[in-house]
């Protein structure tokens, strides 16, 4: 049925460890004057400078300006997409599903998170259906499916993912993360090792391996693995940082106390700094 279920702050860091957002979209076979280059520049340009007001911690700018953008362009999908982000990051999680109804992958993720998970099987289903299904498709239909409690069917529909690329290294971390939303640890851990062997300038096979290190208490592997995933890529300080949150809002402070810990000695502070402070802070007082 449609019932919202209540998602466990574990569940939720762990549905943030998943990267939904794709600014593919399909090649259209009518264009209008709103397709002339120059203003597809002009547009581009306004969409780079959002997500950089964003990323720098001007949320409300770079919300307005997506907003603005979205307006002059109601049919460009990307627009939506990353104005939905944005609203997320900012806690409008309505608002954010309002704007992904254009893109059904994302928007499945988010049904998901706000813990209606069987809406989101149900409105992925049928785009997962078809002959040649869109990933992204099908890896928020086994998030939703496992959410749900059916961690098998979300196994084998990531498995028609994986068939259809089967040296996709993301594939095997997606693979992980739903057999950890289920609980199964050790197949988890094997999906996860078996991602970095695969592609080791993975950096989100690193740092989900390294959750699984934290939660179960080998602190210095958590500190080695999160090493690596900060330097293939630092944005991995903001999903570390956001993983340490959601499990001390659960009550699990060790694991939380080594993702904290970590965010407080290591992150760049002039990219990450309210991020540093609220570390800080959690920790001076536990």
């Amino acid at each position: 049925d449609g019932t919202r279920t209540p998602e466990s702050a574990d569940a939720r860091a762990r549905l943030g460890s998943l990267g939904y957002a794709s600014t593919s979209a399909p090649l259209r076979d009518r264009y209008t004057e709103s397709d002339d280059p120059k203003r597809l520049v002009a547009l581009d340009a306004k969409m780079q400078e959002a997500v950089r007001l964003h990323t720098s911690g001007d949320r409300e700018q770079a919300l307005a300006l997506a907003s603005t953008i979205v307006r002059e362009r109601p049919g460009m999908r990307v627009a939506w997409m990353t104005l939905a982000q944005m609203q997320r990051d900012r806690g409008q999680l309505d608002a954010a599903i309002a704007s992904m109804r254009r893109a059904p992958a994302l928007l499945g993720a988010y049904l998901t998170e706000r813990g209606e998970a069987a809406e989101a099987v149900a409105l992925l289903t049928p785009a997962a259906a078809v002959q040649e299904p869109d990933p992204q498709v099908l890896i928020a239909l086994a998030l939703a499916q496992a959410r749900g409690g059916r961690a098998d069917a979300g196994v084998r529909t990531l498995d028609r993912a994986r068939s259809a690329d089967p040296t996709n290294a993301m594939l095997l971390v997606q693979l992980g993360t739903v057999q950890l939303i289920a609980n199964q640890r050790a197949e988890a851990r094997r999906s996860f090792e078996a991602a970095i062997n695969r592609n080791p300038d993975l950096a989100r096979a690193h740092s989900s391996l390294a959750a699984i290190h934290a939660e179960d208490g080998r602190t210095s592997d958590a500190t080695a693995a999160w090493r690596e995933a900060t330097r293939i890529d630092p944005n991995e300080y903001r999903r570390i940082f956001l993983l340490g949150i959601s499990l001390a809002r659960a009550g699990r402070n060790d694991p939380a106390r080594a993702c904290l810990a970590f965010i407080a000695a290591n992150a760049p502070a002039s990219e990450f700094g309210r991020e540093i402070a609220a570390a800080r802070a959690w920790l001076s007082a536990h």
